[in-house]
């Protein structure tokens, strides 16, 4: 059943979800502008997008709102990712054309406001086949609890939700006892480089790397196109059983 909304038919697609930077049928980029020791030159990634001619991407983020107008500017689709109502009303008087929100319970950069995701009516991800990641990670997303993650890097107001492993682990007794809070200290434990590495050689305690709490309710890996298609089996199923409770009063 193709779901009619706001979203399918701005995105030309057959049901309303999307993941960030792995879109197909439309082709979509995600941009996330975090802190950093070297700061990107994110106008020129922008910029880049525009030259290349892509016309969705997923913005998230701190301060968004110069690289926001540059590709509305070229008339750029925009879906804004945001972990609270008052960065997502900033967004929305900046322009995106849709809001994702996520809760604290979520993969990756969380926030600061610990808001769960019902609250923010958010989405969750999937482990898939087709996810370019080593087959040892996906199947210990399989294995793994809600309880397997932590957070992380809460010190310096970059938190964010990973799986707990013995690298987490470590990086996170530095930042509780550190009389000094230099973020070097932890900064080869964190390393993206590293985390990299962790989907190349299937360890999945050789480095950091994102995940949220969502990792309990996942117990296979489906393909891309069996999971949409049980979800959108299911969504389908929900409403028709919602709708089926509710009598009209007959006219008199």
């Amino acid at each position: 059943m193709p779901f009619a909304t706001e979203l399918t038919r701005r995105l030309g697609i057959r049901v309303p979800i999307v993941q960030g930077g792995m879109m197909h049928n439309p082709f979509g980029v995600n941009m996330t502008l975090l802190p950093s020791l070297v700061p990107p030159d994110y106008p020129a990634y922008a910029q880049a997008i525009i030259d290349e001619g892509i016309k969705i991407v997923e913005t998230a983020g701190n301060s968004p709102g110069p690289v926001i107008k540059q590709l509305k500017k070229a008339g750029i689709t925009i879906l804004h990712k945001c972990t609270s109502i008052r960065h997502a009303q900033s967004a929305q008087k900046l322009g995106v054309d849709f809001l994702s929100i996520d809760g604290f319970e979520c993969a990756g950069h969380v926030g600061e406001s610990d808001i769960t995701n019902f609250i923010l009516l958010s989405r969750a991800r999937q482990s898939l086949t087709e996810a370019p990641i080593h087959r040892n990670v996906k199947e210990e997303i399989v294995r793994a609890q809600e309880t397997d993650t932590t957070l992380l890097l809460r010190r310096w107001r970059n938190t964010t939700r990973l799986y707990k492993n013995k690298v987490t682990q470590e990086a996170l007794e530095i930042e509780r006892t550190s009389p000094t809070g230099e973020f070097q200290e932890v900064a080869a434990l964190v390393s993206g480089k590293r985390g990299k590495q962790v989907f190349e050689n299937g360890d999945p305690e050789f480095g950091v790397w994102t995940t949220g709490q969502v990792i309990g309710l996942i117990h296979d890996i489906p393909t891309c196109d069996a999971l949409v298609k049980r979800i959108e089996k299911e969504a389908e199923t929900a409403l028709k059983e919602r709708l089926s409770l509710f009598t009209p009063e007959a006219k008199l």
